[in-house]
């Protein structure tokens, strides 16, 4: 068969999911920083979003655990802080939290994971990025570590995840989930970052058993469904030029491309229109004139004001604060 442009490219299959994500709900986006990326687009486009609640997670047992310490009322105490290099940290949290002051240290945790559970009481759908089934364990008591906060190599265990472990620890703190919001649908993704922190083999590995894991909790857990970042990045992007200038995270493009993927299966017509409003909307808002009081600019602020009047009008749910202070402010 003679070639042609189609066939120098494979092309992911992507069905649509059985429902449709609009801007009336609420998304919980939790793990590595892929998820973050993502869900600051979604933050962007004015979804009702919280992120990553104990910050960036990467292997399965740790978004387990955020999910578990977000479903129990109990407040975390001082038995999980230790004091390293001049602060205070968490091996279950991100080092976002770390403080030289312990008791402001455990209280940004509390208040992160209070605004957690008062979200996921609401939340519609839960977004989880695995980014590596490799984990590190504590050699004093065997816990996995959700963020090692550059303690010596050989206060751990570094081990790859059994397939098994992984999904029990995930499934189980998934059921709990489901035990307070039982309609809650849970989109799973691996990660399409590359984690080269060893060799090529074990990112391999890591990233096959992730997504064994994925399938384990897409047949046993109802309401759960898998989203194909890792294979868009890897089976349809396979080029270097869709890497940033490290060859390990996905560039700019990459991701956008990847993000229309995610739209296209998840959101109805209309939230697509409304997103590209918005898009726009932010795009202006980036816009920085030399002269704020040429004709041309003003024109440009006039035409912005009646868009965020008929949005204001249409979509009364959403917040446009922001934009009516630079749209409307006479300090340009």
């Amino acid at each position: 068969m003679k070639p042609t442009i189609e066939t120098f490219r494979t092309v992911i299959p992507l069905f649509k999911f059985p429902f449709a994500v609009s801007h009336s709900h609420r998304l919980l986006c939790i793990g590595s920083c892929f998820a973050e990326r993502i869900g600051e687009m979604l933050a962007e486009r004015k979804f009702n979003i919280l992120i990553n609640p104990s910050g960036i997670l990467f292997n399965p047992l740790s978004v387990a655990e955020c999910l578990n310490l977000l479903t129990e009322e109990t407040e975390i105490g001082e038995e999980r802080l230790f004091f390293h290099e001049g602060c205070w940290h968490s091996f279950d949290f991100h080092s976002r939290f770390s403080n030289p002051d312990k008791k402001v240290c455990l209280q940004q945790m509390r208040d992160a994971l209070r605004e957690g559970r008062e979200f996921l009481r609401k939340t519609d759908f839960l977004l989880l990025t695995l980014g590596s089934n490799v984990v590190y364990r504590l050699k004093q008591d065997g816990r996995v570590a959700a963020n090692c906060h550059k303690m010596p190599a050989q206060s751990f265990d570094r081990q790859m995840l059994s397939v098994d472990e992984a999904a029990a620890g995930l499934e189980q703190a998934l059921q709990r989930v489901k035990a307070i919001r039982p309609d809650l649908r849970c989109i799973l993704t691996v990660s399409p970052v590359r984690y080269l922190g060893n060799d090529f083999s074990e990112n391999s590995l890591s990233k096959a058993s992730l997504r064994l894991v994925c399938q384990r909790l897409t047949e046993h857990v109802g309401g759960t469904f898998y989203f194909p970042a890792y294979e868009i990045m890897t089976d349809d992007l396979r080029d270097y030029r869709f890497y940033a200038t490290d060859r390990i995270h996905p560039s700019d493009e990459a991701v956008a491309y990847i993000w229309q993927c995610l739209s296209s299966v998840s959101f109805s017509e209309e939230t697509v229109a409304l997103n590209r409003r918005l898009e726009a909307l932010a795009a202006a808002m980036r816009h920085r004139p030399a002269f704020p009081q040429s004709e041309a600019f003003v024109r440009f602020r006039q035409q912005w004001q009646e868009e965020l009047a008929h949005l204001r009008t249409e979509y009364p749910m959403l917040d446009f604060t922001v934009e009516e202070r630079y749209f409307f402010s006479d300090c340009l």
